[in-house]
């Protein structure tokens, strides 16, 4: 939350001065990272630096630009200089100063920091504010072996001098060469000499050519420019600045971002997908992938370098720290006495954990086998079916699960609790598991979930639950309210398959009940909804929603309950007052609240070595320990008793240290949506804690999207809407066509 307020109010700022913005089977043979090292240093509650902005490596010392975004107002930044060895130990710190000082005040934004001939260089963009009065400009900074800081150039007035407007000109992707100052703005390459100042080169592409998307130097010790039209179309081109000459452009690899600083063979090293390949004569050679590693949840990866056998990684991890990462290639003989567990599935979710079990686990390591989405229906179906999926599967929405369940695909892991007594199916939240199960059997488990349910004020509501469709529109009309705000019948209608179509079919008994009443009173009322909302500006939408529901114009808010602090954000932004969840409409009246699973896994029925995939379950399910934080992508409840209790707990602080000792900031504002407005939230209260945990008692099922029922029901339901006949007429078509294929499916 720190560096992304931080980023956006300089970035604006910036504008606003107008300067710019098997069984026994061995294991593969390749090399694969197996030890990570995070930093301490940068990204200990002493540091607590938020991000990185450049790093230079040599002679195994990383010296890294860092920022530490203070939340006083007006908002700075700590910008240091920090020198490091490889462990994560700070050998040296040269503070730079704040971004920003009381008015009149200037704000400075560093950009990289790249090693040249000893010397050390950053570009920074300025801008004074004195009054009413605002100036600034980009300058090229050099460091001396002190960090002292002397502006070199004034790159915004040399701009301008050639032609650019300075609220367009925005130089980040420069290197330093034998003091040649090689720079990019837009798909024009310069380079300046900076002791003659003058341009040794200065040639544009042209916008056909792309836009220059990185410059460094190769290990041939050439200016190496690589430019993209898209994201899938990279070309390398190289500068000889002696003969002030480009050569014609090279096809390259899709590229996240470029190694610096290698010490291999390799011209460069990159990263496409999280896959580490080195770049030479113009092919491309895999090392590692990174998705194995335990460094997937890496992101914003500034400098990676191979020394020592070792990859050095500098970056952000997922709670938006930046960190030094280590991950050593070691040798694969190492699990070539391990039984091999495969694990098959569309996205791997599981990396970290898979690493940590391969490095802990004395008989068993794991493999993940990667399908396509286009393989869904074909090769992955075909596999779980002949058994060639391997010993288990990681669900996704896009797996129909329901279907090979019933086909007895999977095992039941019932049995496999009651027979180990290191673990009891007593130790989970018992609602998820219940919901869950497939009649008195549980084909799957997850490490954690999130709650989804229709939200509305509890004034109006109570604390009603398990309401069908009928019932909560009843209660709309009588309010005067709308069911639901700006909602279109196409979404509608998804979300409802979605969310609530589960309830009109058991699975288990083949019986469904679309030609009820309640069904053909939710296709009349999509009918009725428009085509195209007011609200589907996306600059405008989430404000005119949140500003709608804040008027009292809607019944119901869709809404997924992801950490206990969530209700406190919902009710700020929409209602204004006191919310209750009452879950999805269902078609009985039952519990309409749903749990959607993360990291689930199920073992597959032809394995031949289901202990070790066992193994694996209780591992991951005791690795259910997803910090719930302020940067955390996935805000998740754990399905464990004990670590949801833990949550509850440390919810009630600012932050907490969880139990690998990282620091975890809970979520103390929120920004209104569409907007930069930021408000801080109420304090959260017990309860407010014990109303999260009486929802989580009353989930009452599993957010599973069966693809085919899906179809059917999208299907006929476009034919009534289209007037090819009635609503009671399409729900019998939909009745009798979901009636065959769940016997086709049993």
């Amino acid at each position: 939350m720190k560096q992304k307020k931080f980023n956006v109010i300089v970035l604006t700022l910036i504008l606003i001065i107008g300067i710019f913005g098997g069984c026994n089977e061995p294991a593969p043979t390749e090399n694969k990272p197996s030890e990570i090292y995070k930093s301490t240093a940068i990204s200990s509650a002493n540091e607590d630096y938020t991000y990185i902005t450049g790093a230079a490596f040599e002679n195994d010392i990383l010296t890294l630009l860092t920022s530490n975004p203070s939340l006083e107002v007006p908002e700075t930044a700590e910008y240091s200089i920090v020198k490091m060895n490889t462990d994560g130990e700070i050998l040296e710190k040269f503070p730079l100063g704040n971004s920003a000082t009381d008015s009149p005040y200037t704000i400075t934004h560093y950009i990289e920091l790249k090693e040249s001939n000893g010397n050390y260089y950053s570009i920074k963009s300025v801008g004074q504010i004195d009054g009413e009065k605002v100036t600034g400009g980009i300058f090229l900074a050099r460091f001396d072996g002190n960090f002292n800081e002397t502006a070199v150039l004034d790159i915004s007035s040399l701009l301008e001098r050639e032609g650019y407007d300075k609220a367009s000109a925005w130089v980040d992707r420069f290197v330093v060469f034998d003091e040649i100052f090689c720079f990019a703005v837009g798909n024009g390459f310069y380079a300046y000499d900076l002791n003659r100042e003058t341009f040794v080169m200065k040639p544009d592409f042209g916008v056909n050519n792309g836009v220059i998307t990185d410059i460094f130097i190769d290990s041939k010790e050439r200016i190496t420019i690589m430019r993209s039209r898209d994201l899938m179309d990279f070309t390398l081109t190289y500068a000889d600045l002696k003969t002030a000459s480009l050569s014609e452009p090279e096809p390259a690899p899709a590229v996240d971002f470029i190694a610096l600083n290698t010490d291999s063979d390799f011209e460069f090293l990159y990263s496409s997908s999280s896959v580490i390949s080195g770049f030479k004569d113009g092919e491309s050679v895999e090392i590692a992938d990174l998705s194995q590693s335990g460094l997937f949840g890496v992101t914003e990866r500034y400098c990676v370098a191979l020394a020592n056998n070792e990859f050095i990684i500098i970056g952000e991890n997922s709670s938006g720290y930046g960190g030094v990462y280590k991950a050593k290639l070691t040798d694969p003989t190492d699990m070539s006495e391990k039984i091999k567990i495969t694990i098959s599935g569309i996205n791997n979710t599981l990396s970290e954990s898979i690493l940590r079990f391969n490095e802990t686990n004395p008989l068993y390591f794991v493999e993940f086998k990667q399908y396509d989405f286009s393989e869904i229906d074909t090769a992955l179906s075909l596999d779980i079916i002949s058994g060639k999926a391997g010993d288990m599967l990681l669900i996704s929405g896009m797996i129909d699960f329901n279907t090979y369940a019933s086909k007895g695909v999977f095992e039941d892991l019932l049995p496999y609790f009651e027979a180990d007594s290191s673990i009891s199916i007593d130790d989970c939240v018992d609602s998820v598991i219940n919901a869950a199960k497939m009649g008195d059997k549980l084909f799957s488990i997850a490490k954690s979930f999130q709650v989804g349910a229709l939200a509305g004020r509890k004034s109006i509501l109570g604390n009603a639950s398990g309401k069908t469709f009928t019932e909560l529109n009843e209660i709309a009309r009588n309010s005067n309210l709308e069911l639901f705000v700006n909602i279109r019948r196409d979404i509608f209608i998804d979300e409802f398959v979605g969310f609530s179509l589960g309830s009109f079919v058991d699975y288990n008994t083949g019986v469904s009940n679309f030609e009820s009443q309640d069904f053909i009173n939710i296709l009349e009322y999509a009918k009725g909804l428009p085509v195209v909302s007011p609200f589907d500006d996306p600059n405008v939408l989430g404000q005119r929603t949140a500003d709608a529901y804040q008027a009292g114009e809607g019944l119901l808010y869709n809404f997924q309950l992801d950490n206990f602090r969530a209700k406190l954000s919902l009710e700020t932004m929409y209602f204004k007052e006191p919310a209750v969840f009452i879950g999805y409409p269902t078609s009985n009246g039952s519990s309409g609240i749903t749990a959607w699973l993360y990291d689930e896994t199920a073992i597959l029925s032809t394995s031949d070595k289901k202990e070790g995939a066992w193994a694996f379950t209780k591992f991951l399910l005791s690795e259910s320990k997803i910090p719930q934080g302020t940067q955390t992508y996935n805000a998740t409840f754990s399905v464990l008793k004990s670590r949801l209790e833990f949550l509850a707990e440390n919810s009630l602080k600012k932050f907490y240290i969880d139990e690998n000792g990282d620091r975890v900031d809970n979520i103390l504002t929120v920004n209104y949506p569409s907007t930069d407005i930021e408000t801080k939230l109420p304090d959260l209260t017990e309860a407010d804690i014990q109303e999260v945990m009486e929802t989580i008692d009353k989930i009452g099922g599993i957010h599973r999207l069966d693809l085919n029922l899906r179809k059917i029901v999208l299907e006929e339901a476009d034919a009534f809407f289209g007037g090819k006949n009635t609503a009671k007429e399409a729900a019998v078509l939909i009745q009798n066509r979901v009636t065959t294929y769940l016997e086709e499916n049993r």
